[in-house]
């Protein structure tokens, strides 16, 4: 009997989802190092959020008011789901990085170097590129073990916690 093709699909690297994975390609210039948002952090640190705002949920019948699920997302993937990023910190984990591959940087071009508080920043500075690291946290294929293991076999393999 072969090998699962449910599991080849949904089986998750749990390594790579708990302690992140580094993001270096996609339409995403900046190496930047996500975990999972199924990992126990971000779902520790998701339940946190949800009592914080459960008051503004209520008070908006069930659904928090725009300003406010948007503070919350920025916390959640500023301070759970980002883990790491930028040229150096990849390179000093071992990641191999495209020639295109840029340094995080405000919109002056001012070096970023990761702290919880610029990625909360750029998190609210840049909603679209949020909601682009957030689907990534919640896509399937970025943790997948079956395309995990193939990117191990064929080049280097994803960084291991930092």
């Amino acid at each position: 009997m072969g090998k699962s093709s449910l599991y080849e699909s949904y089986e998750q690297d749990a390594e790579a989802a708990e302690h992140g994975i580094w993001i270096t390609d996609l339409m995403i210039p900046v190496p930047v190092k996500i975990r999972s948002f199924y990992s126990k952090k971000v779902r520790e640190l998701n339940n946190v959020l949800t009592k914080r705002y459960a008051q503004a949920q209520l008070a908006g019948n069930g659904t928090l008011p725009p300003d406010k699920a948007d503070s919350r997302t920025v916390e959640l993937v500023a301070k759970g789901i980002v883990v790491n990023w930028g040229l150096a910190a990849a390179r000093a984990d071992g990641v191999p990085l495209p020639d295109e591959a840029e340094e995080m940087t405000d919109r002056d071009g001012i070096e970023l170097p990761y702290s919880v508080e610029h990625a909360v920043r750029v998190m609210k500075d840049l909603p679209r590129f949020r909601d682009e690291i957030f689907a990534l946290a919640i896509a399937n294929e970025t943790y997948r073990k079956a395309a995990l293991d193939g990117l191990r076999g064929n080049s280097a393999a994803p960084s291991s916690p930092s």
